[in-house]
């Protein structure tokens, strides 16, 4: 991911972007004239950018799609319900990055009517060129949201005639995007790839991985040391990671599990939000690529649908071109950071259909959230 840079702690590998925030974080220094913990302050950038989004949602774009009180409360809870956002915002990862621009971008999308008045606002235009190349220049999961506003935006655009400034923005856009991957090349000699080879992969059928659905092995070890068949198991790591810090970085300086009770309370009474989380992005997907065939507009869920589903793609796709043989540390529901919150929105949509599923999901969810309460509270 590049070379780390002055000062910063060895173990970090980051993209230029962050690079530039380390900088403006040195200049912070100098002028209030003391030094500051780095990590202190982009866990509290994290925060804000975290904080802010899901105010913007839940005050603004929410109450646009629906008109329950019940609905917005609950999408309060379910933004924050999984740990894993939680436990990703104390670390200094490009993620958050990418969740600040892509959710930045959905909101303006939908909020300021860009599908409608983006040919004739300037201030838009700008928005949207500024959040393309934000988020390609964070991180390269960034490709499913960048490939759909991207090419919603130019469709927009072309139909009301601006070639011209079709062609410049179009232009300004890949280049300022392609900064990171740039620059990327010229350090590694790499674009999208992480490594170059590895002898364990030759020869090694990485079809068992994905067909393997021992998720009960999590409730013997919630954690890293689950004994899965072949130690890989693309699903039940991922759903571990989701709900249970699989990979035990927040456990404590030696790793070790303090809290496995509450992590097997919460990977089985979670379950059934899981299920709601996962089906709902894709039958809004589906329902996203219909209406896109039939040259409808698409809608915020359907949108969301899309975007959720095309980056668990993109992550299936990177676990499969570099699997780590009998580990699979790679299997990181963080690396979906920048989507999370997402199938949230279809979640709501659904509801919002069925109102009779409102009360009881807001009850189930408030519990959920309680008992996995000792989940956000690191052990160091």
């Amino acid at each position: 991911m590049g070379h780390a840079p002055r000062g910063w702690p060895a173990r970090i590998q980051s993209p230029p972007l962050l690079h530039d925030l380390w900088k403006a974080s040195r200049l912070v220094q100098l002028v209030v004239r003391r030094e500051l913990d780095p990590f202190y302050i982009f866990r509290l950038l994290h925060l804000v950018a975290i904080v802010g989004i899901g105010w913007l949602y839940l005050f603004r774009l929410i109450p646009r799609l629906t008109q329950s009180r019940f609905l917005v409360q609950w999408a309060a809870l379910a933004f924050f319900v999984v740990p894993n956002v939680f436990l990703s915002q104390v670390m200094v990862r490009a993620d958050h990055l990418l969740f600040l621009f892509i959710h930045l971008l959905f909101f303006l999308w939908f909020y300021y009517e860009f599908p409608q008045k983006l040919a004739q606002s300037t201030w838009r235009q700008c928005a949207w060129v500024l959040s393309l190349g934000g988020m390609a220049n964070a991180r390269p999961f960034s490709l499913a949201a960048f490939g759909l506003f991207f090419v919603w935006g130019l469709i927009v655009l072309v139909r009301e005639g601006k070639g011209v400034r079709v062609a410049t923005l179009a232009l300004v856009t890949l280049m300022g995007s392609g900064y990171f991957y740039f620059t990327r090349y010229q350090r590694t000699g790499l674009i999208f790839a992480q490594r170059t080879d590895d002898e364990k992969q030759v020869g090694w059928s990485r079809t068992p991985m994905f067909l393997n659905l021992e998720f009960y092995k999590l409730l013997d070890a919630p954690n890293r040391n689950a004994n899965f068949t072949g130690q890989n198991a693309f699903l039940p790591r991922l759903y571990g990671d989701m709900w249970a810090d699989h990979w035990l970085y927040f456990s404590g300086p030696t790793y070790v599990d303090e809290k496995t009770r509450p992590k097997k309370i919460v990977l089985i009474v979670g379950s059934l939000f899981s299920i709601g989380y996962f089906v709902s992005l894709f039958y809004y997907a589906v329902r996203g690529i219909g209406a896109t065939l039939r040259k409808k507009e698409l809608r915020a869920a359907e949108t969301a649908g899309l975007l959720s589903a095309g980056a668990l793609i993109l992550l299936v796709v990177f676990v499969y071109r570099e699997p780590e043989v009998d580990k699979n540390s790679s299997v990181k529901f963080a690396y979906l950071l920048g989507y999370q919150w997402f199938p949230i929105f279809c979640m709501l949509d659904l509801m919002n259909k069925y109102r009779a599923l409102i009360k009881p999901m807001f009850i189930y969810s408030a519990l959920l959230f309680l008992l996995a309460l000792p989940l956000y509270v690191f052990a160091w």
